[in-house]
Parts: structure tokens; C-alpha cells; sequence
């Protein structure tokens, strides 16, 4: 008799959590409509409606450091050999090309292609120069193989306060009959500019 009866509380006690729960349940869907109500009331709704998107436009002389470029455009220069360039004597520069830039700031590219013309080993060098200053400089070593050839890159940006002669140089460092040189097609298919210099101006 104390078991039935201790059943129907218990039965009693959980039809009671359940209705409190589900209560709770509609008391919290209820704040949380109001919530978003008090969050986007009609006024402020009906309000954004209205505004235009904003738009935002900008050229590229807004950007600092593409003024000039924006203003006097994109201005590049090059200058490839149409034939050798002999490297007579050892240890001396020799000039490949050369570019007349106005002041500014350049970008300088360089590269050059160079062969001895027997067998033994090499050693070349090249800068990038406007006699008086060297911007850059690389060397390059070639083995002992008939055919062989080389090239050297050299690249720098340089700031010129006024008209200035940029060159290629390269030089060698061996004194030999027949001279090595700087070549002005491919070694291998004879391709043209194989070696030059270009310049970019980027300000």
C-alpha cells in the first residue's frame, strides 16, 4: 500500500517538472522575441531601408609612390647587341650596351651571355655601372669543355637626379688568342638578345 502510493506521488511530482518546463521553455521564446524586437524596431528598420550604399573609388595617385607613374605613365627602356662584344684583355670592363635615362627611380635588368672560343676555364664578370658608380656586379665561372657558355644577371633599382648613361659591362680574366666575348644570339639555336639591358622607370 506505502509503494502505490509512493508511485502516484512520484507520478504527480513529474506531471509537476513537466509542466514547469514547458513553461520555462515559452517564458524563454517569449524574451527572446522581444529581444530581437527592442534590437530592430520598425523605425530603425524602415530607416537603413532607405541609405544608398556608399562607394568608394580611388586612382592610382592616391597610392604614395605611383603619383609620377600615375601622372606621366609607364616609361621603359632597352637596348640588346646585335653583334659580339670582344673581351681583348683580362681583368679590364668592357662595355656591352648602354641606356640614357632621365632622372627618376629605374628598375635595371640585365643579362648577358658569355663564350670563349676554345677550351679551357673562365671566369666572367659584368655590373651594372654609369662609370663612375657601381650599382651591382655577379661573376660567373665556366669549366674546361669545347662549346661551353655562361650568363650573368644583374638587376638593382637605382634613383637618378638627372640624365644619366647606365651600361652593361663584362669582363674576363684571361688573356687569350682568340679573344672571349660577349655574345649577342643563343650559343645553341642562335637565337637574338642574348644579352641587354633593360630599365623600367617606377618613379
Amino acid at each position: 500500500m506505502n509503494l502505490n502510493r509512493r508511485l502516484q506521488q512520484q507520478t504527480l511530482l513529474n506531471k509537476k517538472l513537466q509542466r514547469l518546463l514547458n513553461s520555462s521553455v515559452q517564458q524563454t521564446e517569449e524574451i527572446k522575441l522581444s529581444t530581437d524586437n527592442a534590437l530592430k524596431p520598425a523605425a530603425l528598420e524602415a530607416g537603413l531601408a532607405t541609405k544608398a550604399n556608399l562607394s568608394h573609388t580611388h586612382s592610382v595617385s592616391d597610392i604614395t609612390g605611383l603619383a609620377g607613374i600615375a601622372t606621366t605613365g609607364l616609361t621603359s627602356a632597352q637596348s640588346y647587341i646585335t653583334s659580339n662584344v670582344t673581351l681583348s684583355l683580362a681583368s679590364v670592363w668592357y662595355t656591352v650596351t648602354s641606356l640614357s635615362l632621365s632622372s627618376g627611380t629605374w628598375l635595371l635588368l640585365s643579362n648577358i651571355t658569355l663564350q670563349r672560343p676554345s677550351t679551357g676555364f673562365r671566369a666572367f664578370s659584368a655590373r651594372l655601372t654609369d662609370g663612375t658608380t657601381t650599382y651591382t656586379s655577379g661573376s660567373q665561372g665556366m669549366a674546361s669543355q669545347t662549346g661551353n657558355a655562361t650568363q650573368i644577371s644583374c638587376s638593382t633599382i637605382v634613383t637618378l637626379t638627372n640624365q644619366t648613361t647606365i651600361s652593361v659591362q663584362a669582363a674576363t680574366g684571361t688573356t687569350i688568342t682568340p679573344a672571349d666575348y660577349v655574345t649577342a644570339t643563343d650559343v645553341i639555336l642562335g637565337t637574338e638578345k642574348a644579352s641587354g639591358l633593360v630599365a623600367i622607370r617606377i618613379g
